[in-house]
């Protein structure tokens, strides 16, 4: 009789363990940090995103969510790859006309649904000299929207041997002035050389227990320039 009631304990034990357990994974409330990338290129109407979902307040901080998360952006699924170690990543690529609006919509392991509205700031045009002295600086102005404290913008030059002279605008700016100084200009190859500015926009914010990382990117169509000695 003893042994009967041990047995029954042991069933009953494993039982509410494992309630337990598909109780924590699939409700539990711990904080997750969401990471989301989003970069549109002018030039092919190009959009691509990536997302993930890691543990933020945790013994686990920092560690990659493994439970199964779907999300769309603007309406589009964004598919899971699953890497060698089993770390989820989501990740989209679209060609699409721009929209300076997107919406990210994440459906949990608990099936509730969390929408998170960000944006894309576009550089509307830019100009510069055709041909480019390697021994001034070079200053580009931009067309668009002044910068705001969670913006910037990049101006990239790449020379014919791919080495490349940048430099960076950080806001808040109300100028539209890009400056690339002649040193780093002299260290290119003379002869013709891409040019293209990115937009940053950074967010950050809390919806329920989704802590949101938002990193968002335009890509200017390239022009093409002379670098003369």
């Amino acid at each position: 009789m003893f042994k009967l009631n041990k047995l029954h304990l042991f069933i009953l034990l494993v039982t509410i363990a494992a309630i337990g357990c598909k109780k924590n994974e699939s409700d539990d409330n711990f904080p997750r940090n969401v990471d989301i990338y989003m970069r549109y290129l002018l030039e092919g109407n190009q959009f691509n995103g990536l997302a993930k979902v890691s543990y933020a307040d945790t013994i686990a901080i920092g560690e990659p969510d493994t439970a199964t998360y779907f999300f769309t952006i603007n309406g589009k699924d964004m598919k899971q790859v699953i890497s060698p170690g089993g770390i989820k990543n989501y990740s989209v690529k679209a060609n699409m006309p721009f929209s300076d609006q997107y919406e990210v919509k994440i459906k949990g392991p608990d099936h509730s649904i969390t929408t998170k509205s960000t944006k894309i700031i576009p550089i509307d045009s830019f100009q510069l000299p055709r041909a480019i002295s390697k021994s001034t600086a070079l200053n580009i102005e931009y067309f668009g929207s002044p910068l705001n404290a969670n913006e910037s913008i990049i101006a990239m030059l790449v020379a014919s041997d791919g080495k490349t002279a940048s430099a960076t605008l950080n806001g808040p700016a109300s100028s539209k002035s890009i400056n690339i100084k002649a040193d780093k200009l002299s260290e290119l190859i003379s002869g013709l050389a891409d040019i293209y500015l990115i937009r940053t926009y950074s967010d950050e914010d809390v919806t329920g227990k989704l802590h949101f990382f938002i990193k968002n990117e335009f890509y200017s169509r390239t022009k093409q320039v002379e670098l003369t000695d």
